[in-house]
């Protein structure tokens, strides 16, 4: 019996007696008026004002009735035997069980997709994290076929001021609108990833240096006129990057894109510094 106070399994035992149970009838538009009929060479049936709640796997069982205390024999008397109803809870546990284990299967797929994420994501911006990007990139390479590609890395200038002065969480969003930003410039089949702390790595397949130098100077002024934002509080940045051809061997190319990058800083920041392998 569930905690409503309706049936959730039956089960009719008869004792002191040689009759044998031979069929079970149910109504799902009435309550169960005859549950069974007795093996002998006259039928008697169980008459009672009793309603059943079947399987709760079933449309059907949405729809559950209450229980009403009597039950009413129409056997003759003095047959000699008595009739009871038992009413498990096993099904309700059983059905209980099966909910916990489908509640329990439904963690762990949640939980190994948000590994899954880790294992290739950066979990604060949503980018690529540098395993994956890394990855990826030599993979991409190794299918280039001589076709011209570009790396672009950037680093938000002096963002330990962002933290200090409007602290961490507004770093924070600041990384993750950024990191919006760079989705919209660079789409797939670009890639973009989270570096680590401010500094972010872009692929860029198919673009000749030139270009990837058009398309970081026209980010590089919208980063420093967009007025980032957390709570009440607007927040300006500028951004220096560094910009190298991809080469077949990934990490020459992202040495000369860093080497750009130390020269954009050391030249006074915001700005774009390209070199040539």
């Amino acid at each position: 019996m569930n905690k409503e106070g309706n049936i959730d399994f039956y089960k009719f035992l008869i004792k002191s007696c040689k009759f044998s149970v031979t069929e079970m009838k149910q109504d799902h538009d009435h309550p169960l008026k005859t549950a069974t009929q007795i093996n002998t060479k006259r039928l008697y049936k169980f008459n009672w004002t009793l309603s059943i709640v079947l399987s709760p796997y079933d449309e059907f069982a949405r729809m559950e009735w209450p229980i009403h205390p009597s039950i009413r024999t129409a056997l003759p008397e003095g047959l000699g035997f008595v009739a009871s109803i038992i009413i498990w809870r096993s099904y309700t546990k059983s059905y209980k069980q099966h909910m916990l284990m489908n509640i329990e299967q439904t963690r762990l797929i949640e939980k190994n997709n948000s590994l899954q994420a880790l294992a290739v994501q950066d979990p604060l911006t949503g980018l690529l994290n540098r395993t994956r990007f890394v990855d990826l990139v030599r993979a991409q390479l190794h299918k280039q076929n001589n076709k011209e590609a570009s790396i672009l890395i950037i680093d938000i200038d002096f963002f330990k001021h962002v933290n200090d002065q409007f602290g961490h969480p507004a770093g924070d969003q600041v990384l993750k609108d950024l990191s919006a930003m760079l989705m919209r410039y660079f789409p797939p089949p670009s890639l973009s990833a989270r570096l680590g702390g401010e500094e972010f790595i872009i692929f860029l397949p198919n673009t000749h240096i030139k270009q990837a130098r058009q398309l970081a100077e026209m980010l590089r002024e919208n980063i420093a006129t967009f007025p980032f934002s957390y709570k009440h509080h607007t927040i300006h940045i500028t951004a220096s990057f560094g910009i190298a051809q991809a080469t077949h061997s990934f990490q020459h190319s992202y040495s000369k894109a860093d080497q750009a990058l130390y020269i954009a800083k050391q030249n006074g920041r915001n700005r774009v510094v390209v070199i040539s392998t």
